[in-house]
């Protein structure tokens, strides 16, 4: 059975969960690696929210396809 690879993936950062240095261990990686600006007013479709929670999109590019 084959299983599933790939090379490209996007996930997000929230800045609370994240080190203060996290953009410069994502780059010591070595990789290609893509983050946006922080998104931090995306409206919301939760009843009674106005904005969803601030956040990072960064798509990442590995150097050979990995099992997902």
């Amino acid at each position: 059975m084959a299983k599933d690879k790939a090379r490209y993936f996007t996930f997000l950062l929230y800045p609370e969960s994240i080190p203060n240095d996290w953009s410069q261990r994502l780059e010591l990686m070595g990789v290609p690696i893509a983050i946006s600006p922080l998104h931090d007013k995306d409206k919301s479709n939760v009843e009674g929210q106005t904005y969803k929670k601030a956040h990072y999109h960064v798509v990442y590019v590995s150097k050979n396809p990995v099992t997902t």
